[in-house]
């Protein structure tokens, strides 16, 4: 699938239901095979295949159970994208100071290379399938990192005058 971005506008090639097939085959043969794929993620092999191949569409409780089998939320994030929404892991707690730092810097650097990666993809004035994958991997990413550091802020983690959480943060 290509979209053209010279006018501005965003021409999908292909609807959601048939994204979601492909993306799902795919995620099969990185997994063993639809069988396999089906054993992993505790459905019904016999199931999985009719969805897949009878146009039957997947259902929606089966996609949870392949992200969380396989740690690939790719389906996740083509529902999530024809929403207008985007598809971020959700944040861990971080403990220390330098956990705050290194994400602090973890972030700065996934902002840097998901221009980079924005970059690259426009500079022919048309993005593929390929580019469109590691644009929103960039840009989930950097979504992430920002969540943890937004997590630390709600929960009013390491104010002045906050009395120190763990003894792990003497020295800090």
């Amino acid at each position: 699938m290509e979209t053209s971005i010279s006018d501005g506008s965003i021409n999908a090639q292909s609807n959601l239901a048939d994204e979601i097939r492909v993306s799902l085959r795919r995620l099969a043969d990185r997994n063993g095979g639809l069988r396999d794929l089906a054993g992993k993620a505790e459905v019904s092999y016999n199931a999985l295949w009719g969805q897949l191949n009878r146009g039957q569409g997947i259902l929606a409780h089966v996609i949870p159970r392949i992200v969380q089998a396989t740690g690939d939320s790719r389906l996740l994030s083509l529902l999530a994208d024809a929403c207008g929404f985007m598809v971020a892991p959700k944040p861990k707690f971080l403990r220390t100071r330098r956990e705050i730092r290194r994400q602090e810097t973890g972030l700065a650097i996934a902002v840097g290379r998901a221009l980079e990666v924005i970059e690259q993809a426009i500079a022919d004035d048309l993005i593929n399938s390929a580019e469109r994958e590691r644009i929103q991997r960039a840009l989930t990413q950097v979504c992430a990192n920002s969540l943890e550091i937004g997590e630390i802020i709600k929960k009013g983690r390491f104010l002045r005058g906050e009395k120190r959480p763990n003894a792990a943060l003497r020295g800090f």
